[in-house]
């Protein structure tokens, strides 16, 4: 399972693409404009988001082919097919990267694959800190934890079993407190707890969703038993679920805010700096925000320019700089007044590829990874 786009959105995608490059030209003629008025000389061929990568076995990112105006560079992977659902940086030069094909590591010149067995077809990434990392996979229903000393390797170990709910998607509170959402046998979603006891013995349990028919497609973890879930009921709707203190601590579970009228919305990705600066991105033209408003603190729909490009991704490394992407090759960032188109094209060829996630360890340190592609944003990065 994959929760970036729910599949009724297949057919949103097929419509909006018959539209998006001629729509996101448009866009960045507004957008992308020099201090004199005139756009960059970017060249006609510069489609923004969107673009064909070059034909022939080149064809995958190759690394040093150059970078887009808005500091974006192409990659090479270890194969053009290699298919990334995950990314996650500590710096510059130590990135990893998950996905059906196995682990790879960036070590700021190239990509490596991890020969570790059981770290193929990983779904999603977190960590604590530079030397504590978290993955899971719907295959085998594996949890797979790494640890390694500064500047060392990682050592794997793997958590698997036979039946129950797979794990898809994993986030936490600290490294030994992690959140698992996964999908039982009747299609109903679950809600896992991870604890890690002394001599890193794993302690589960399924936690109870304590509001009717929610299904989760994403989890902001504020801290310890404190959750912020994005989902769907008969709409789209946020909830924040907390654990009480005392002897008898119970769940409480609040419907935060709910998306009125359209069914058709979803909350592929969440991202917070706090609970009181909380992004879900949305899939049909608007993201969310929980911050100030004129009201206290609040829920606010926020236009996220890319109504012709589903997004499935959300990071970022402060309130005025974050980062979503998405289908079609979209990216998109918040400068914390408005979200605007960041061009990825490099020497004319944009990009068409879609971005399954995004990561940011740093405002010169972003990464956006796909199905065959990763680009890497670097402030200083020339064209």
């Amino acid at each position: 399972m994959r929760h970036a786009i729910p599949a009724w959105t297949v057919a949103v995608v097929l419509a909006f693409a018959l539209v998006h490059c001629a729509n996101d030209e448009a866009e960045l003629g507004a957008t992308h404009v020099d201090a004199d008025g005139a756009p960059p000389d970017d060249g006609a061929s510069d489609a923004g988001d969107a673009g064909r990568p070059p034909e022939g076995d080149d064809a995958s990112t190759d690394a040093g082919d150059g970078c887009s105006l808005d500091h974006w560079c192409r990659t090479k992977l270890p194969s053009k097919d290699f298919d990334l659902q995950a990314v996650w940086s500590f710096a510059s030069n130590d990135t990893l990267a998950v996905g059906r094909n196995g682990m790879i590591h960036w070590d700021g010149a190239a990509w490596s694959l991890d020969p570790t067995a059981g770290l193929e077809g990983l779904t999603s990434l977190w960590a604590s800190g530079p030397n504590d990392v978290w993955a899971v996979a719907e295959v085998e229903r594996r949890l797979v934890h790494g640890v390694r000393a500064s500047g060392g390797a990682f050592a794997w170990t793997t958590d698997s079993r036979a039946d129950g709910p797979t794990r898809d998607l994993v986030r936490g509170a600290s490294a030994d407190d992690v959140w698992i959402v996964g999908m039982r046998d009747d299609g109903t979603h679950s809600l896992e707890h991870v604890t890690m006891g002394d001599g890193g013995t794993l302690g589960s349990e399924l936690v109870d969703i304590g509001i009717a028919d929610f299904n989760v497609t994403a989890i902001y973890v504020a801290g310890k038993n404190d959750l912020w879930l994005g989902g769907r009921d008969q709409t789209a709707t946020i909830v924040h679920a907390y654990k009480t203190d005392g002897p008898k601590s119970i769940w409480i579970w609040e419907k935060s805010y709910s998306v009125d009228g359209k069914s058709y919305t979803d909350f592929p990705s969440m991202w917070g700096s706090s609970a009181n600066d909380l992004w879900a991105i949305g899939v049909a033209g608007e993201n969310f925000h929980r911050g100030p408003t004129e009201a206290g603190i609040g829920w606010s729909a926020t236009p996220s320019n890319a109504t012709t490009s589903p997004l499935t991704s959300v990071w970022g490394v402060s309130t005025d700089d974050v980062w979503a992407v998405g289908y079609l090759g979209a990216v998109r960032h918040w400068d914390g007044k408005a979200w605007s188109i960041s061009r990825t094209a490099v020497h004319g060829a944009p990009i068409f590829d879609n971005f399954a996630a995004v990561h940011a360890s740093s405002a010169e340190d972003v990464w956006a990874v796909g199905h065959g592609i990763a680009i890497h944003r670097m402030q200083g990065a020339k064209p």
